[in-house]
């Protein structure tokens, strides 16, 4: 009598634990996001890009660094303060490279849909394309891995090819 107490308290308390983890959005990375519907959306973000690229008067630079900014912050703005949050981190590296940094759990294709927001997000609001170095980040200090890249393909051409490396390269050190 006593084991099958114990048995059936043992399996409603597995389900209860169970129900809890799949409403509070566990398994997530499992599905594909749809990440363009996350506030700031691309039109917001063109918008802000070109109104801090107008608030500065003189070089043409200087005004791409404005909106370089801008860009970066509210692309990241869109991960992290989303319900669940995403730790999705961006920076450009000189005038044809963005350095793109996911979480290390997140699933590939889950990765590849961002880095091609980020190609025709920025495609579209400084008028050339980049390639996208993509890394996956760690907690605790460890450094970020390069996992992929995104090339724009021929000139003229609106699609780019994302290349998963075999080899490991990261960036930082460990301390």
């Amino acid at each position: 009598m006593r084991r099958s107490w114990l048995g059936g308290g043992l399996f409603m308390s597995v389900g209860v634990v169970g129900l809890l983890f799949l409403a509070r959005g566990g398994g997530r990375g499992a599905r594909v996001q749809n990440f363009r519907d996350w506030p700031p959306g691309p039109q917001e973000i063109r918008k802000a890009v070109d109104d801090a690229k107008a608030a500065v008067r003189g070089d043409a630079s200087l005004q791409d660094t404005a909106g370089r900014c801008v860009f970066k912050s509210m692309f990241q703005k869109r991960y992290r303060q989303h319900d669940p949050p995403e730790a999705v981190g961006l920076h450009f590296e000189g005038d044809s490279r963005i350095r793109l940094l996911v979480p290390a759990r997140m699933e590939p294709f889950n990765i590849d849909i961002i880095a091609e927001q980020v190609f025709d997000e920025s495609r579209a609001d400084f008028g050339r394309p980049y390639r996208v170095s993509i890394f996956a980040t760690y907690l605790g200090g460890m450094p970020a891995r390069h996992i992929a890249d995104l090339t724009p393909g021929a000139s003229g051409a609106r699609r780019a090819t994302i290349e998963y490396v075999r080899g490991e390269r990261s960036i930082g050190s460990m301390p």
